[in-house]
């Protein structure tokens, strides 16, 4: 028994429609890879917010209570954008230098949210990225009267410690968000003099 081999027009055929099969599937193959990279992006930027917000939490929570001092000292720009630095007592275990009350730098540049902590001697630092892709920042601060959310207005001339945070953030592609945190360090659930 002969083998029949494919003629000439069979091929061009079985070319025509994997072409047109192709052709149909194309998008959609192109379509499911741009979602799987927005999707990746997406989850880069949820892990980072998330990151952002412990971490922050953290070391707003290490704030030393002490009467009659600004928490917040500054709030000036800096690469173009709001900048903000505090204190906070350190339990890092790294180099003896950052184990004590230390200074904390909160900026942006080249639209990455940085964090930078320096030495208590000042002649260290380190610096983490919080969050890519920032376009602009903003901190607002708040304190609670009577049920209601009072913004202070500059709370770098304030001598008591905010009861709240708000760390505005936009996004380079014009999303925002917020993040909120509460300035409570176990200090002042013992002692009320430090309350409002």
């Amino acid at each position: 028994m002969k083998k029949k081999s494919l003629t000439f027009i069979e091929v061009m055929m079985t070319l025509c429609i994997a072409s047109f099969l192709l052709a149909i599937l194309f998008p959609y193959l192109k379509e499911t890879m741009r979602l799987k990279k927005n999707l990746e992006e997406e989850k880069k930027i949820v892990f980072s917010k998330n990151y952002l917000q412990a971490r922050l939490a953290k070391l707003l929570g290490m704030i030393q209570l002490e009467k009659n001092k600004n928490y917040f000292f500054e709030i000036k720009k800096k690469y173009g954008n709001k900048n903000l630095s505090f204190y906070f007592k350190s339990d890092l275990k790294k180099e003896e230098e950052f184990r004590k009350i230390l200074k904390a730098e909160l900026f942006l540049k080249n639209k990455n949210l940085i964090l930078k902590i320096y030495s208590h001697n000042d002649k260290l630092h380190y610096q983490e990225l919080l969050l890519p892709g920032v376009k602009e920042i903003d901190f607002i601060f708040c304190y609670a009267d009577h049920g209601k959310i009072v913004e202070i207005k500059n709370q770098c001339k304030e001598k008591n410690l905010p009861f709240f945070l708000i760390l505005k953030v936009k996004f380079l592609k014009e999303k925002e968000d917020a993040f909120f945190f509460r300035l409570y360090p176990t200090e002042r659930l013992y002692d009320t003099s430090f309350v409002r």
